[in-house]
Formats: C-alpha cells, sequence, structure tokens
C-alpha cells in the first residue's frame, strides 16, 4: 500500500529511475478504489483509507468525472501527466501496476 510518505517516495522513485513510466500509457494502478461507496476509499486489503492519514492527490483529485462513463471514476492511479501523484480514473483503463509482496525471510 501506498499509505505512507516513505513508501510513496520510494516507488515513485523507482518508477521514474527505472524510466518504467515511460513504458505506460497513463499510469499505473495500486490498489485504492471507492466502487462500492463513492467517497469511501478503501486499499485491496480491505482498510480504510482514512484510517492511514496520508493521501498524495493531484490538484482537484478525486474529481469523480462521469464524461465517458455514467458510473464515474472509481479507482485510483499513480497519474503520469501529474508528476505520479494519486488520481480517480475508469477501472476498465489499462494500465501499469503496482504489486505489494512479502520477500521469504531466509
Amino acid at each position: 500500500m501506498l499509505n505512507t510518505q516513505t513508501i510513496f517516495q520510494s516507488v515513485r522513485q523507482f518508477i521514474l529511475q527505472s524510466n518504467l513510466d515511460d513504458n505506460v500509457q497513463k499510469g499505473f494502478w495500486f490498489g485504492l478504489d471507492d466502487r462500492d461507496n463513492e467517497g469511501s476509499f478503501v486499499w485491496s486489503d480491505g482498510s480504510a483509507l482514512d484510517t492511514t492519514g496520508f493521501t498524495k492527490w493531484a490538484n482537484g483529485q478525486p474529481n469523480n468525472n462521469v464524461q465517458q462513463s455514467s458510473g464515474g471514476q472509481d479507482c485510483i492511479q499513480l497519474w503520469k501527466d501529474a508528476y505520479l501523484t494519486w488520481d480517480d480514473a475508469y477501472c476498465e483503463r489499462k494500465k501499469g501496476f503496482i504489486c505489494e509482496f512479502e520477500t521469504p525471510c531466509e
């Protein structure tokens, strides 16, 4: 989860330093949405966004734009056009994605 400034900055720097942003059209999905209840954002593990207090929304976001779909924008991306800050977008769009996993202990 990109739920702290430290994690957000680490992921963002990795994307930029690796030039991964050049390989995607608009951004990266990272496991945050408000599909079940507009305005109530939930991480992929079921925890609420507001439990951490950290957000990194782009200016004017989230806006739940309904121009291209009456259902609005429910999935959150790192938005390439806003220097990899957060933006709500249409869930059916193809984007890069960021996955979280634990490495096994040795």
